[in-house]
This record gives structure tokens, C-alpha cells and sequence, in this order.
């Protein structure tokens, strides 16, 4: 099957596309390299074989530049990957290659540019038969959950979240032992301990996601969602580390998941220094 779709994430553009079986490790969709290659030089890009690596890889490996805008390129068997980056140290001392959120750190006019050529190789990729598959971004809690919840179902298939086997182990449980319903209010606490309540929706596995508003959205574990009892639970909670993994060795125990108990009990040792004796 030959899947010819592209995604872009960040300052990347990954790009799906089979190659014609060969004996060849480095084979690759040649047309598509040239294509993009030639999209890019239009813009202004300068594109050569990049030499800082072996000569023995180097003919599926690119770099090149337009003004103070950089990129790396790789073409293998299933796809080709453009990296665009500044070359400026940052947060990491090896180069603006290595950045984390590439886009968010740039400077604005750099990255209109990126955004630009981004746009220009979509635009070519779609004339040649490419597919947009980039997730839409959206900063509103509800539909970053539909979308996430649309991936695992194109995974898993249709009907992931009616299957009951899901259902098992606890997954669909609250801290009290209560079954959760799917858009149902529950409490949870953040990672300062504070109270929060929202509209629970499973996620996978024993993890939910819990929107608290429209931009506030936290992924749970099934046990540490419960129903608010002013009477038992607290506004603001100090979180104790060493409680949350007595917990989890407790269950690792009555599981019989032994393997997984000893590590809990080593962290659970190191939390917990011992008494010393002078």
C-alpha cells in the first residue's frame, strides 16, 4: 500500500510515502525529494547533500538555508522529513536544531518565514497526490478531547469506547468504587493538590480526561477521581509523594504484580531515609 499523506508538527514536516521495493537500504520516492527540492529553491532555499555526515549516508541527507532560516532533510524508505530550526543557542547548547518548540521560540518575522515555506511544500504536496493529515490545534478544552478521542478511535476502531472488555481492571471506577458515566462531573486534584471539578471522559486504559473549563483539561487516573465530600476532602491538599506510592504498592501487592511492587518499594525507601544512630 502506498499511503502518500504529510503531517506538519511544530517547525517539521513529515511526509509519508512508500518507495518502489528494492535491494537498496537508502531507497527512496525520488520524485517527491526532487519535488520538494524544487519547491524549495524557488522560494529562495539553497539545498545540497549535507556534509557533516558520512559519505556513506549522505545521499539521503540534505541541509541548506534562506537567510537566517535553517533546515535538515532526510529521505528513507517510507517517507521524507524537512526540519526547519534558526541557528541560535537557546535553551540547548548544541544549536537551534535541537530546541524543543522551535516555532514558539523564534522571533516573529523568522517564523512567518517558516510558516511560508511550510505552507508553499503543503500547497506542492497536495498537487502531487499528498494528503493533509496535520491535527487541527485548538486551544478549547472540549475539542482537544474529541480530537484525541478521534485518534484512538481511527486506531482502535469504531466502536473502542463501547467495547465492555474496556471496562475491566477498574478502568471505569472512581476512588470510591463508583462507576464513572461518560460526561459526568467529577473532582481530581492538579499536581499542587488543589480541588478541581469538570466533566470527566475516558481517555484509555484507566486514564480520563477531565475538562474544568475551556482551556483547562487534565488526563486522570480513574482512582484519583471522586465525588466532592466537604465532609472528607479537603479545598487544597499537600501532596505527599510517599502516600501516592504506598498507595500504588498496595495495589501492585493485591495484583500480584510483583515485578512492578519492588520497584514501588525501593522509591518507596528512598523517600523514607533511614533513622541514623549517633
Amino acid at each position: 500500500m502506498n499511503d502518500k499523506t504529510f503531517r506538519i508538527y511544530d517547525s517539521t514536516l513529515n511526509i509519508r510515502s512508500d518507495a518502489a521495493p528494492g535491494p537498496d537500504f537508502f531507497r527512496h520516492d525520488e520524485y517527491l525529494v526532487k519535488s520538494m527540492k524544487r519547491t524549495m529553491k524557488k522560494a529562495g532555499y539553497s539545498f545540497r547533500q549535507d556534509v557533516k555526515v558520512d559519505k556513506l549516508i549522505r545521499r539521503v541527507h540534505f541541509a541548506g538555508s534562506k537567510d537566517d532560516v535553517h533546515f535538515y532533510a532526510e529521505a528513507y524508505p517510507i517517507g521524507f522529513k524537512i526540519e526547519f530550526y534558526e541557528d541560535v543557542v537557546r535553551d540547548n547548547k548544541c544549536g537551534g536544531r535541537y530546541h524543543f518548540d522551535k516555532m514558539e521560540k523564534m522571533p516573529y518575522l523568522r517564523r512567518l518565514k517558516v510558516k511560508l515555506i511550510l505552507e508553499k511544500l503543503a500547497t506542492r504536496l497536495e498537487i502531487i497526490g499528498f494528503r493533509d493529515e496535520t491535527p487541527v490545534p485548538s486551544s478549547r478544552a472540549w475539542a482537544f478531547v474529541q480530537q484525541e478521542r478521534a485518534g484512538l478511535i481511527a486506531f482502535q476502531g469504531e466502536k473502542f469506547y463501547e467495547d465492555d472488555r474496556y471496562r475491566g481492571y477498574g478502568n471505569c471506577t472512581d476512588a470510591d468504587g463508583k462507576e464513572i458515566v461518560e460526561g459526568s462531573v467529577k473532582y481530581c486534584r492538579n499536581y499542587w493538590g488543589e480541588l478541581r471539578r469538570g466533566f470527566a471522559w475516558r481517555h484509555i486504559n484507566n486514564m480520563w480526561w477531565v475538562i474544568c473549563g475551556e482551556g483547562e483539561v487534565y488526563n486522570i487516573a480513574s482512582f484519583d477521581l471522586f465525588d466532592w465530600d466537604p465532609a472528607r476532602h479537603k479545598r487544597h491538599e499537600v501532596r505527599d509523594p510517599a502516600a501516592r506510592v504506598e498507595r500504588l504498592l498496595k495495589k501492585a501487592v493485591a495484583a500480584q504484580q510483583f515485578e512492578k511492587a519492588i520497584g514501588l518499594r525501593d522509591a518507596l525507601k528512598r523517600m523514607s531515609p533511614e533513622a541514623v544512630t549517633v
